[in-house]
């Protein structure tokens, strides 16, 4: 869908992108991603990803490109003329840091606040049978609604027709939520840092964090 609107001329952005400023590469390893069959949980499978939407009204280009990009958990970005995208999904490190390629400055960590925690998540999605829309709640199972209480936070997965997807959605939200927790800034040279693309997973060794090599 992400494809055909920026190359599809007639409701998309054809006239404007050209198909040589788009990475088609990364489309299609996105594609190939989001159509494998997995366990929807009720006894059968289903594509990873799915989207069915309807698109009535205008809207801002990159507005409605990043709406229907977060579907598979995805973000567009331009990058040397073409325009590409970056996904959440599992992948091997592509880079290694240690002080050997950082400044002096080294490793400097930050925390994600702690004092508050979604443990209830409510999915709006929308239900082919019934014509309307509904909810499918996740609750976190550790022990963060002891510590937290219930926090509810309501989320929509846009273009989502399918109970399980709408689903898996809610449980990565609560996984990112509780492993995904702090984030790391440090200072390399021009030419590692110029290899590195938004969403590659890398690798670091730091003795101080770790106490070990």
């Amino acid at each position: 869908v992400l494809y055909d609107l920026l190359s599809e001329s007639r409701a998309g952005f054809g006239d404007f992108v050209a198909e040589t400023e788009i990475d088609k590469y990364a489309f299609y390893n996105a594609s190939v991603y989001n159509s494998e069959l997995i366990d929807n949980g009720q006894g059968g499978t289903s594509p990873r990803f799915s989207c069915n939407i309807v698109i009535q009204s205008s809207q801002q280009a990159y507005t409605l490109l990043d709406k229907i990009a977060s579907i598979m958990r995805a973000s567009l970005f331009f990058e040397d003329g073409k325009i590409t995208l970056s996904q959440d999904r599992p992948t091997t490190s592509l880079y290694f840091f240690s002080y050997a390629n950082v400044t002096e400055d080294g490793f400097v960590y930050t925390g994600a606040s702690q004092q508050t925690k979604d443990t209830v998540i409510n999915v709006k999605y929308f239900q082919n049978e019934t014509r309307t829309y509904e909810y499918e709640t996740v609750e976190d199972t550790t022990a963060n609604q002891t510590k937290f209480g219930v926090v509810v936070k309501n989320i929509e997965a846009v273009g989502c027709s399918d109970q399980a997807q709408a689903r898996r959605m809610g449980l990565w939200h609560l996984y990112t939520q509780n492993n995904e927790t702090e984030t790391v800034a440090f200072t390399t040279t021009a030419d590692a840092g110029s290899l590195i693309r938004p969403g590659n997973i890398i690798t670091i060794q730091d003795p101080v964090r770790s106490g070990l090599r």
